[in-house]
């Protein structure tokens, strides 16, 4: 997407009503159509903000998904290595405010989507190459699988399935075993032909047992967010076109 692509009264509409989600998918194509960020080394966030702010009357909202995109942009490490930072990160990344003053942690389906976010990111730096370049350090994958264990999960969506060890340590159970290859089964088939009839079909299915059923529901939560976030965002760079 280049500058002259973009409908500047679209584009500030979008900006100014904090109603509706933006996600980094959304956020770096445009900034770096403006802000040409491939030909920068470096820019720094508050000059973006205050630039943004005084052209297109963004919303106060916006501020952390935005500086959140663009931090990340400049310095993915951080994201893949350090558990504070990609809790943060991760918040933001699903279009929500960050607030100091109370503990952010992300659900299963915000940590997930955030993952996929950051690899949308990558894809986009290395020009669809080495989308996997920073894999998830140790430390921040067991953040994760802390948050879908607190949630009664024990089967990893399949953007984390190169972790699902990690998550295994949580319940070394020979029966939870057992259940996880039925989970990663029904959901298989559930991602075949994903729609309502075929989601109820196989909750019923299984409806005898309330905690394949919970994992199975949960999974299937997790996979129907991360698509409407991410048509949402194509969507809404199609919105801004000339």
């Amino acid at each position: 997407m280049k500058k002259e692509d973009i409908d500047i009264k679209k584009l500030k509409s979008i900006l100014e009503d904090p109603s509706e989600p933006i996600t980094p998918s959304f956020i770096i194509p445009i900034i770096d159509a403006l802000f040409d960020l491939n030909g920068n080394d470096h820019i720094e966030i508050d000059f973006v903000w205050l630039k943004l702010e005084s052209k297109y009357g963004i919303h106060a909202a916006r501020k952390d998904s935005i500086s959140a995109s663009l931090a990340f942009y400049y310095n993915p490490s951080e994201f893949f290595m350090n558990p504070n930072v990609f809790d943060k990160m991760s918040i933001a990344f699903n279009g929500h405010n960050i607030v100091p003053t109370i503990i952010n942690q992300p659900s299963p389906e915000e940590a997930t989507f955030a993952v996929a976010e950051a690899r949308n990111i990558m894809k986009y730096i290395w020009k669809h190459k080495y989308a996997e370049r920073y894999p998830l350090f140790p430390d921040v994958a067991k953040y994760i699988a802390a948050i879908y264990h607190h949630n009664g999960l024990v089967t990893f969506h399949p953007t984390l399935k190169s972790y699902q060890e990690i998550l295994n340590e949580f319940d070394v159970n020979p029966e939870i075993s057992d259940l996880r290859k039925k989970i990663f089964i029904a959901f298989k088939e559930y991602q075949r032909n994903p729609n309502q009839f075929v989601k109820d079909e196989i909750l019923n299915k299984n409806k005898d047992n309330d905690f394949l059923v919970h994992n199975l529901a949960y999974l299937i939560a997790i996979d129907i967010y991360m698509e409407t976030l991410l048509k949402y965002s194509s969507a809404l760079l199609m919105r801004i076109k000339k």
